[in-house]
């Protein structure tokens, strides 16, 4: 790899972790509304999520609490999937799960980084 390559490496490794911080950022201004209820914070949440993962643009989320489900817009379900369970007072409350909606042709496989599966763990985390 020659300097150039791995300069452009390493600019994309920062622009990623950017937009997962900027994530986190928009779910903890959510989480912070004073007299948002509910069904507000984890629609928003919803619509936050997929500004963190690689490809945006190709990903949706899902939060599902109970009987009520939360969609990001133009919502599809796909096979390509993360999943974690949101754990309030040690039980299972509900779930999160990010979807994209196509592969890329690069890979046929799902292109989930490590680090947005550390995201969504930490997003299912965090205290409402």
């Amino acid at each position: 790899m020659n300097k150039e390559q791995y300069d452009d490496n390493m600019l994309h490794f920062f622009r990623e972790r950017e937009k997962e911080l900027e994530c986190l950022y928009r779910v903890e201004e959510i989480l912070k509304k004073q007299d948002a209820d509910l069904d507000q914070v984890c629609g928003e949440i919803a619509e936050a999520i997929p500004s963190g993962w690689q490809r945006p643009e190709d990903c949706r989320a899902r939060i599902t609490i109970g009987s009520d489900v939360y969609y990001s817009s133009d919502f599809v379900e796909n096979e390509c999937k993360q999943t974690v369970d949101i754990i309030v007072n040690g039980k299972k409350a509900g779930v999160i799960e990010v979807f994209y909606v196509k592969t890329t042709p690069e890979t046929e496989e799902c292109p989930f980084l490590k680090q947005e599966t550390r995201l969504l763990q930490t997003i299912a985390d965090s205290p409402a």
